[in-house]
Protein backbone atom coordinates (compact mmCIF):
# COMPACT_ATOMS: atom_id res chain seq x y z
CA UNK A 1 0.00 0.00 0.00
CA UNK A 2 1.51 3.31 -1.09
CA UNK A 3 2.13 6.40 0.99
CA UNK A 4 -0.43 9.17 1.27
CA UNK A 5 0.33 12.21 -0.86
CA UNK A 6 -1.43 15.52 -0.14
CA UNK A 7 -1.69 18.22 -2.78
CA UNK A 8 -3.24 21.68 -2.80
CA UNK A 9 -6.33 22.10 -4.97
CA UNK A 10 -5.77 24.64 -7.73
CA UNK A 11 -7.76 23.55 -10.79
CA UNK A 12 -11.32 22.61 -11.71
CA UNK A 13 -10.47 18.92 -11.97
CA UNK A 14 -9.26 18.79 -8.38
CA UNK A 15 -12.22 20.87 -7.23
CA UNK A 16 -14.50 18.31 -8.85
CA UNK A 17 -12.66 15.51 -7.04
CA UNK A 18 -12.94 17.40 -3.75
CA UNK A 19 -16.72 17.78 -4.15
CA UNK A 20 -17.31 14.24 -5.44
CA UNK A 21 -15.29 12.33 -2.83
CA UNK A 22 -18.11 12.01 -0.25
CA UNK A 23 -20.31 10.28 -2.82
CA UNK A 24 -17.94 7.30 -2.85
CA UNK A 25 -17.15 7.45 0.86
CA UNK A 26 -20.82 7.29 1.93
CA UNK A 27 -22.27 5.19 -0.89
CA UNK A 28 -23.37 2.44 1.51
CA UNK A 29 -24.44 4.70 4.38
CA UNK A 30 -28.23 4.98 4.66
CA UNK A 31 -28.10 8.03 6.97
CA UNK A 32 -25.93 10.32 4.85
CA UNK A 33 -27.72 12.84 2.65
CA UNK A 34 -26.01 14.30 -0.44
CA UNK A 35 -25.29 18.01 0.01
CA UNK A 36 -27.03 20.62 -2.08
CA UNK A 37 -24.52 20.72 -4.92
CA UNK A 38 -24.34 24.44 -5.68
CA UNK A 39 -24.41 25.30 -1.99
CA UNK A 40 -21.46 23.01 -1.27
CA UNK A 41 -19.47 24.42 -4.17
CA UNK A 42 -20.05 27.99 -2.96
CA UNK A 43 -19.23 27.30 0.68
CA UNK A 44 -16.00 25.53 -0.32
CA UNK A 45 -14.94 28.68 -2.17
CA UNK A 46 -15.06 27.10 -5.63
CA UNK A 47 -17.92 29.37 -6.75
CA UNK A 48 -18.84 32.90 -5.75
CA UNK A 49 -19.96 33.31 -2.15
CA UNK A 50 -19.80 36.58 -0.16
CA UNK A 51 -18.26 34.82 2.85
CA UNK A 52 -14.95 34.90 0.99
CA UNK A 53 -14.98 38.68 0.63
CA UNK A 54 -13.47 38.68 4.14
CA UNK A 55 -11.96 35.22 4.28
CA UNK A 56 -9.32 33.14 2.54
CA UNK A 57 -8.97 29.40 2.19
CA UNK A 58 -7.01 26.55 0.65
CA UNK A 59 -8.37 23.13 -0.19
CA UNK A 60 -6.27 19.95 -0.01
CA UNK A 61 -6.73 16.44 -1.37
CA UNK A 62 -5.10 13.29 -0.01
CA UNK A 63 -4.36 10.52 -2.49
CA UNK A 64 -2.95 7.02 -2.28
CA UNK A 65 -1.99 5.07 -5.40
CA UNK A 66 -3.67 7.74 -7.50
CA UNK A 67 -7.04 7.46 -5.69
CA UNK A 68 -8.52 10.23 -3.55
CA UNK A 69 -8.73 9.11 0.09
CA UNK A 70 -9.45 12.37 1.90
CA UNK A 71 -9.99 16.11 1.74
CA UNK A 72 -9.85 19.19 3.97
CA UNK A 73 -10.17 22.98 3.68
CA UNK A 74 -8.08 25.50 5.63
CA UNK A 75 -9.91 28.75 6.38
CA UNK A 76 -9.05 32.15 7.82
CA UNK A 77 -12.17 34.15 8.64
CA UNK A 78 -10.94 37.73 8.97
CA UNK A 79 -14.37 38.99 10.08
CA UNK A 80 -14.35 36.45 12.93
CA UNK A 81 -10.82 37.37 14.02
CA UNK A 82 -11.57 41.08 13.89
CA UNK A 83 -14.71 40.64 15.99
CA UNK A 84 -12.99 38.49 18.64
CA UNK A 85 -9.53 40.13 18.44
CA UNK A 86 -7.97 36.73 17.77
CA UNK A 87 -5.75 35.03 15.19
CA UNK A 88 -7.63 31.76 14.79
CA UNK A 89 -7.73 29.55 11.76
CA UNK A 90 -10.20 26.80 10.97
CA UNK A 91 -10.43 23.52 9.14
CA UNK A 92 -13.57 22.26 7.47
CA UNK A 93 -15.02 19.92 4.85
CA UNK A 94 -12.96 17.15 6.45
CA UNK A 95 -13.62 13.72 4.95
CA UNK A 96 -11.31 10.72 5.03
CA UNK A 97 -11.16 6.96 4.90
CA UNK A 98 -10.59 5.20 8.23
CA UNK A 99 -6.83 5.59 8.18
CA UNK A 100 -4.75 7.61 10.63
CA UNK A 101 -1.97 8.28 8.12
CA UNK A 102 -4.49 9.91 5.78
CA UNK A 103 -6.01 12.02 8.56
CA UNK A 104 -2.59 13.07 9.85
CA UNK A 105 -1.43 14.11 6.39
CA UNK A 106 -4.55 16.18 5.76
CA UNK A 107 -4.49 17.88 9.16
CA UNK A 108 -0.74 18.53 8.79
CA UNK A 109 -1.44 20.34 5.53
CA UNK A 110 -4.29 22.37 7.04
CA UNK A 111 -2.29 23.24 10.14
CA UNK A 112 0.89 24.20 8.27
CA UNK A 113 -1.01 26.47 5.86
CA UNK A 114 -2.56 28.32 8.82
CA UNK A 115 0.67 28.46 10.84
CA UNK A 116 2.48 30.10 7.89
CA UNK A 117 -0.18 32.83 8.09
CA UNK A 118 0.49 33.45 11.79
CA UNK A 119 -2.62 31.79 13.19
CA UNK A 120 -2.34 30.91 16.89
CA UNK A 121 -5.11 28.32 17.04
CA UNK A 122 -6.88 25.94 14.69
CA UNK A 123 -10.53 25.01 15.28
CA UNK A 124 -12.90 22.79 13.45
CA UNK A 125 -14.61 21.35 11.73
CA UNK A 126 -16.44 24.43 10.46
CA UNK A 127 -17.53 24.58 6.84
CA UNK A 128 -16.64 27.36 6.35
CA UNK A 129 -17.77 29.18 9.54
CA UNK A 130 -19.95 28.74 12.61
CA UNK A 131 -22.76 30.46 10.70
CA UNK A 132 -22.97 27.59 8.23
CA UNK A 133 -22.12 23.93 8.94
CA UNK A 134 -20.04 23.21 12.00
CA UNK A 135 -19.12 20.47 14.40
CA UNK A 136 -18.21 16.81 14.17
CA UNK A 137 -21.02 14.37 14.87
CA UNK A 138 -20.04 12.34 17.96
CA UNK A 139 -23.34 10.61 18.72
CA UNK A 140 -26.60 9.91 16.90
CA UNK A 141 -25.05 8.12 13.92
CA UNK A 142 -28.03 5.86 13.27
CA UNK A 143 -30.45 8.54 12.05
CA UNK A 144 -30.40 11.11 9.26
CA UNK A 145 -29.33 14.62 10.31
CA UNK A 146 -31.50 17.69 9.90
CA UNK A 147 -31.41 19.70 6.68
CA UNK A 148 -28.07 21.54 6.29
CA UNK A 149 -26.64 19.81 9.36
CA UNK A 150 -23.43 17.75 9.08
CA UNK A 151 -23.04 13.99 9.18
CA UNK A 152 -19.88 11.87 9.42
CA UNK A 153 -18.73 8.36 10.36
CA UNK A 154 -18.13 7.52 14.02
CA UNK A 155 -14.40 6.94 13.44
CA UNK A 156 -13.71 10.62 12.64
CA UNK A 157 -13.54 11.53 16.34
CA UNK A 158 -10.76 8.97 16.90
CA UNK A 159 -8.78 10.25 13.89
CA UNK A 160 -9.01 13.89 15.01
CA UNK A 161 -8.37 13.25 18.70
CA UNK A 162 -5.43 10.94 17.97
CA UNK A 163 -3.91 13.79 15.96
CA UNK A 164 -4.02 15.93 19.10
CA UNK A 165 -7.20 18.00 18.89
CA UNK A 166 -9.23 18.51 22.07
CA UNK A 167 -12.84 19.48 22.67
CA UNK A 168 -13.54 23.21 22.51
CA UNK A 169 -17.35 23.15 22.60
CA UNK A 170 -20.20 20.71 22.09
CA UNK A 171 -23.27 21.69 20.08
CA UNK A 172 -26.58 19.90 20.53
CA UNK A 173 -29.61 19.24 18.42
CA UNK A 174 -32.93 18.64 20.18
CA UNK A 175 -35.99 16.88 18.84
CA UNK A 176 -39.57 17.68 19.76
CA UNK A 177 -42.54 15.56 18.71
CA UNK A 178 -46.17 16.42 18.10
CA UNK A 179 -47.05 14.64 21.36
CA UNK A 180 -44.51 16.82 23.20
CA UNK A 181 -46.01 19.96 21.71
CA UNK A 182 -49.50 18.93 22.83
CA UNK A 183 -48.24 18.53 26.40
CA UNK A 184 -46.42 21.86 26.60
CA UNK A 185 -48.97 23.88 24.66
CA UNK A 186 -50.87 25.05 27.79
CA UNK A 187 -47.60 26.18 29.40
CA UNK A 188 -46.61 28.09 26.26
CA UNK A 189 -50.07 29.67 26.12
CA UNK A 190 -49.73 30.92 29.70
CA UNK A 191 -46.26 32.40 29.06
CA UNK A 192 -47.46 33.92 25.80
CA UNK A 193 -50.42 35.64 27.49
CA UNK A 194 -48.11 37.07 30.15
CA UNK A 195 -45.73 38.41 27.48
CA UNK A 196 -48.60 40.00 25.57
CA UNK A 197 -49.97 41.61 28.76
CA UNK A 198 -46.65 42.85 30.12
CA UNK A 199 -45.00 43.92 26.88
CA UNK A 200 -47.86 44.49 24.48
CA UNK A 201 -46.21 41.78 22.39
CA UNK A 202 -47.45 41.37 18.81
CA UNK A 203 -46.74 38.23 16.83
CA UNK A 204 -46.65 37.78 13.06
CA UNK A 205 -45.03 35.63 10.39
CA UNK A 206 -42.34 36.83 7.98
CA UNK A 207 -43.72 39.05 5.22
CA UNK A 208 -42.63 37.07 2.16
CA UNK A 209 -43.15 40.10 -0.09
CA UNK A 210 -40.50 41.87 1.98
CA UNK A 211 -38.31 38.85 2.61
CA UNK A 212 -35.00 40.62 1.94
CA UNK A 213 -35.89 43.30 4.49
CA UNK A 214 -37.00 40.64 6.97
CA UNK A 215 -33.61 38.95 6.67
CA UNK A 216 -31.83 42.24 7.35
CA UNK A 217 -33.83 42.54 10.57
CA UNK A 218 -33.20 38.87 11.37
CA UNK A 219 -29.42 39.26 11.12
CA UNK A 220 -29.51 42.49 13.12
CA UNK A 221 -31.16 40.55 15.96
CA UNK A 222 -28.73 37.67 15.32
CA UNK A 223 -25.77 39.97 16.02
CA UNK A 224 -27.39 41.57 19.05
CA UNK A 225 -28.51 38.26 20.56
CA UNK A 226 -25.41 36.17 19.90
CA UNK A 227 -22.55 38.65 19.52
CA UNK A 228 -21.05 37.85 22.92
CA UNK A 229 -21.49 34.08 22.73
CA UNK A 230 -18.81 31.45 22.18
CA UNK A 231 -17.78 30.97 18.55
CA UNK A 232 -20.02 33.73 17.18
CA UNK A 233 -19.16 34.55 13.57
CA UNK A 234 -20.37 37.95 12.32
CA UNK A 235 -22.22 38.03 9.03
CA UNK A 236 -21.44 40.71 6.45
CA UNK A 237 -24.04 42.76 4.61
CA UNK A 238 -23.24 40.84 1.43
CA UNK A 239 -23.90 37.53 3.20
CA UNK A 240 -27.22 38.86 4.49
CA UNK A 241 -28.30 39.77 0.96
CA UNK A 242 -27.09 36.40 -0.33
CA UNK A 243 -29.00 34.56 2.41
CA UNK A 244 -32.10 36.58 1.63
CA UNK A 245 -32.06 35.35 -1.96
CA UNK A 246 -31.23 31.74 -1.06
CA UNK A 247 -33.58 31.18 1.88
CA UNK A 248 -36.49 32.84 0.11
CA UNK A 249 -36.69 29.71 -2.07
CA UNK A 250 -37.12 27.28 0.82
CA UNK A 251 -38.83 29.33 3.53
CA UNK A 252 -42.44 28.61 4.40
CA UNK A 253 -43.93 31.59 6.29
CA UNK A 254 -45.86 29.32 8.68
CA UNK A 255 -42.51 28.29 10.25
CA UNK A 256 -41.30 31.85 10.87
CA UNK A 257 -42.16 34.25 13.67
CA UNK A 258 -41.52 37.90 14.43
CA UNK A 259 -42.17 39.25 17.93
CA UNK A 260 -42.69 43.01 18.05
CA UNK A 261 -42.92 45.53 20.88
CA UNK A 262 -44.10 49.01 19.92
CA UNK A 263 -43.68 48.09 16.26
CA UNK A 264 -40.04 47.01 16.60
CA UNK A 265 -38.82 43.42 16.27
CA UNK A 266 -37.38 42.07 19.51
CA UNK A 267 -37.30 38.40 18.55
CA UNK A 268 -37.42 36.24 15.44
CA UNK A 269 -37.64 32.54 14.64
CA UNK A 270 -36.45 31.12 11.34
CA UNK A 271 -37.72 27.62 10.68
CA UNK A 272 -37.27 25.63 7.49
CA UNK A 273 -38.69 22.38 6.21
CA UNK A 274 -36.42 19.40 6.66
CA UNK A 275 -35.90 18.54 2.99
CA UNK A 276 -33.48 15.66 3.61
CA UNK A 277 -36.11 12.97 3.16
CA UNK A 278 -37.09 14.45 -0.21
CA UNK A 279 -33.47 14.82 -1.30
CA UNK A 280 -32.82 11.16 -0.47
CA UNK A 281 -35.90 10.14 -2.46
CA UNK A 282 -34.73 12.17 -5.45
CA UNK A 283 -31.56 10.07 -5.54
CA UNK A 284 -29.25 12.90 -6.54
CA UNK A 285 -27.53 16.08 -5.45
CA UNK A 286 -29.96 18.88 -6.30
CA UNK A 287 -28.88 22.42 -6.99
CA UNK A 288 -30.09 25.06 -4.54
CA UNK A 289 -32.54 26.46 -7.08
CA UNK A 290 -34.13 23.03 -7.52
CA UNK A 291 -35.23 22.78 -3.88
CA UNK A 292 -38.27 24.97 -4.44
CA UNK A 293 -39.31 22.61 -7.25
CA UNK A 294 -39.08 19.66 -4.86
CA UNK A 295 -41.43 21.52 -2.52
CA UNK A 296 -43.93 22.10 -5.31
CA UNK A 297 -44.27 18.41 -6.07
CA UNK A 298 -46.95 17.84 -3.40
CA UNK A 299 -44.53 15.93 -1.15
CA UNK A 300 -44.71 17.61 2.22
CA UNK A 301 -42.02 16.59 4.70
CA UNK A 302 -43.35 15.84 8.17
CA UNK A 303 -40.35 17.37 9.90
CA UNK A 304 -39.09 20.94 10.26
CA UNK A 305 -35.92 22.46 11.63
CA UNK A 306 -35.75 25.58 13.77
CA UNK A 307 -32.50 27.15 12.60
CA UNK A 308 -32.56 30.10 15.01
CA UNK A 309 -34.85 31.36 17.76
CA UNK A 310 -33.44 34.75 18.69
CA UNK A 311 -34.41 37.35 21.29
CA UNK A 312 -32.56 40.61 21.91
CA UNK A 313 -30.87 40.51 25.35
CA UNK A 314 -33.12 42.97 27.19
CA UNK A 315 -36.18 40.79 26.49
CA UNK A 316 -34.55 37.41 27.12
CA UNK A 317 -36.37 36.72 30.40
CA UNK A 318 -39.78 38.07 29.41
CA UNK A 319 -41.15 34.96 27.73
CA UNK A 320 -40.67 36.17 24.17
CA UNK A 321 -38.98 32.93 23.05
CA UNK A 322 -41.73 30.58 24.30
CA UNK A 323 -44.36 32.96 22.93
CA UNK A 324 -42.84 32.72 19.45
CA UNK A 325 -42.71 28.93 19.61
CA UNK A 326 -46.35 28.83 20.77
CA UNK A 327 -47.22 30.99 17.77
CA UNK A 328 -45.77 28.32 15.46
CA UNK A 329 -47.44 25.24 16.95
CA UNK A 330 -50.85 25.45 15.27
CA UNK A 331 -49.54 26.40 11.79
CA UNK A 332 -47.00 23.56 12.03
CA UNK A 333 -49.64 21.00 12.96
CA UNK A 334 -51.92 22.25 10.16
CA UNK A 335 -49.06 21.87 7.69
CA UNK A 336 -48.53 18.26 8.77
CA UNK A 337 -45.35 18.60 10.84
CA UNK A 338 -44.88 15.77 13.34
CA UNK A 339 -41.31 16.45 14.51
CA UNK A 340 -39.24 19.60 14.97
CA UNK A 341 -35.46 19.71 15.28
CA UNK A 342 -33.87 22.60 17.16
CA UNK A 343 -30.26 22.92 16.01
CA UNK A 344 -27.78 23.81 16.96
CA UNK A 345 -27.61 24.79 20.65
CA UNK A 346 -24.21 25.36 22.30
CA UNK A 347 -23.58 23.39 25.49
CA UNK A 348 -22.89 26.71 27.27
CA UNK A 349 -26.29 28.13 26.25
CA UNK A 350 -28.01 26.98 29.42
CA UNK A 351 -31.03 29.26 28.96
CA UNK A 352 -32.03 27.74 25.60
CA UNK A 353 -31.15 24.19 26.62
CA UNK A 354 -33.13 24.50 29.82
CA UNK A 355 -36.16 25.90 28.01
CA UNK A 356 -36.13 23.07 25.47
CA UNK A 357 -35.66 20.36 28.08
CA UNK A 358 -38.43 21.76 30.30
CA UNK A 359 -40.60 21.80 27.18
CA UNK A 360 -40.05 18.07 26.70
CA UNK A 361 -37.57 18.16 23.79
CA UNK A 362 -35.02 15.36 23.80
CA UNK A 363 -31.35 15.70 22.92
CA UNK A 364 -30.95 13.92 19.62
CA UNK A 365 -27.38 14.47 18.42
CA UNK A 366 -24.16 16.05 19.64
CA UNK A 367 -21.62 17.81 17.45
CA UNK A 368 -18.15 18.70 18.67
CA UNK A 369 -15.88 21.58 17.71
CA UNK A 370 -12.21 20.82 18.35
CA UNK A 371 -9.20 23.08 18.78
CA UNK A 372 -5.43 22.78 18.74
CA UNK A 373 -2.91 25.52 19.63
CA UNK A 374 -0.37 26.21 16.90
CA UNK A 375 3.02 26.22 18.60
CA UNK A 376 5.44 28.94 17.70
CA UNK A 377 2.70 31.30 16.46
Amino acid sequence: MGHVIVRAVHDREDQGGFLAFPQSLYRNNRCWVPPVATHEEQLAGFATHPFYEQAESQAFLACRNGEICGRVLSIINHAYNSWHHQRHGFFGFFEAINDQETADALLDAARDWLARRNCSMIRGPVSPSMTYQCGLLIDGFDTTPGFLMPYNPAYYAHLIETYGFRRAQDLMSYLGSLQTLDRVKPKFEHISRLAVTRLGLRMRHFDMDRFAAEMVTFYDIYHRALGSTWGFAPVTDSEVQFAGRAYREITVPEFTAVAEVDGKAVGMVLGILDLNSLIKESGGTPAWGELSQILREDRRPSRARIVCALVVPQYNLWGVGPAMLRFLIDPGIAWGIREVEFSWIAETNRLSRGSLERGGAQRDKTYRVYELPLSGS
